[in-house]
């Protein structure tokens, strides 16, 4: 599980625990959790040696110039590292043939990885943008249903193609990757 560059006090790697108990709780793995730091992240050796890669969500964006695009509005971040790590790990785990699942900012990331665009236009209206400053319940309450394909893996796993997620995002997916 990738880490996030978060900066309160002082910097620091974060995940989570939103996104750690449940991976703990329902799969058979052990979690282990990969620092995004350009000099202490061994990709190469990582890729031989997890099983597979969860990118998680974060406060930060993808850096536009990732993807070509329009600089981000006034207020919102990047982790440069996170990039970094994020892309240079998930093309190692994919070329080894390892699942690699991305939750928001690393969906993001994988459609970057394949030459895909993000936008901050697509998500005006249609998302929730909770404040990270306000209540926890309050900015992950609000759900609505997305469609899964039939012959995906997805549905396929959980046997349903309908599923209600929140949506906490200041970027989304422009043009899909291929």
């Amino acid at each position: 599980m990738l880490c996030c560059n978060e900066a309160v006090d002082r910097p620091v790697q974060t995940v989570a625990t939103r996104f750690v108990a449940p991976l703990s709780r329902l799969s058979d793995a052990t979690v282990v959790l990969v620092p995004a730091v350009r000099d202490a992240a061994n990709v190469a050796g990582l890729a031989v040696l997890l099983d597979g890669l969860l990118l998680t969500g974060s406060r930060s964006n993808v850096a536009p110039e990732r993807y070509g695009g329009a600089p981000l509005p006034q207020g919102q971040h990047t982790d440069p590292a996170r990039d970094e790590v994020a892309l240079a790990l998930s093309g190692r785990m994919i070329e080894a043939g390892k699942p690699v699942f991305g939750i928001c900012r690393g969906l993001q990331e994988i459609n970057v990885l394949f030459g895909g665009t993000l936008s901050t236009e697509c998500c005006r209206g249609r998302h929730h943008r909770g404040s990270w400053d306000g209540c926890f319940d309050e900015m992950f309450g609000h759900c609505h249903d997305v469609d899964l394909r039939a012959d995906g893996i997805l549905a396929q796993s959980i046997g349903r193609q309908r599923l209600s997620v929140n949506s906490v995002h200041e970027q989304g997916i422009d043009r899909l990757g291929g």
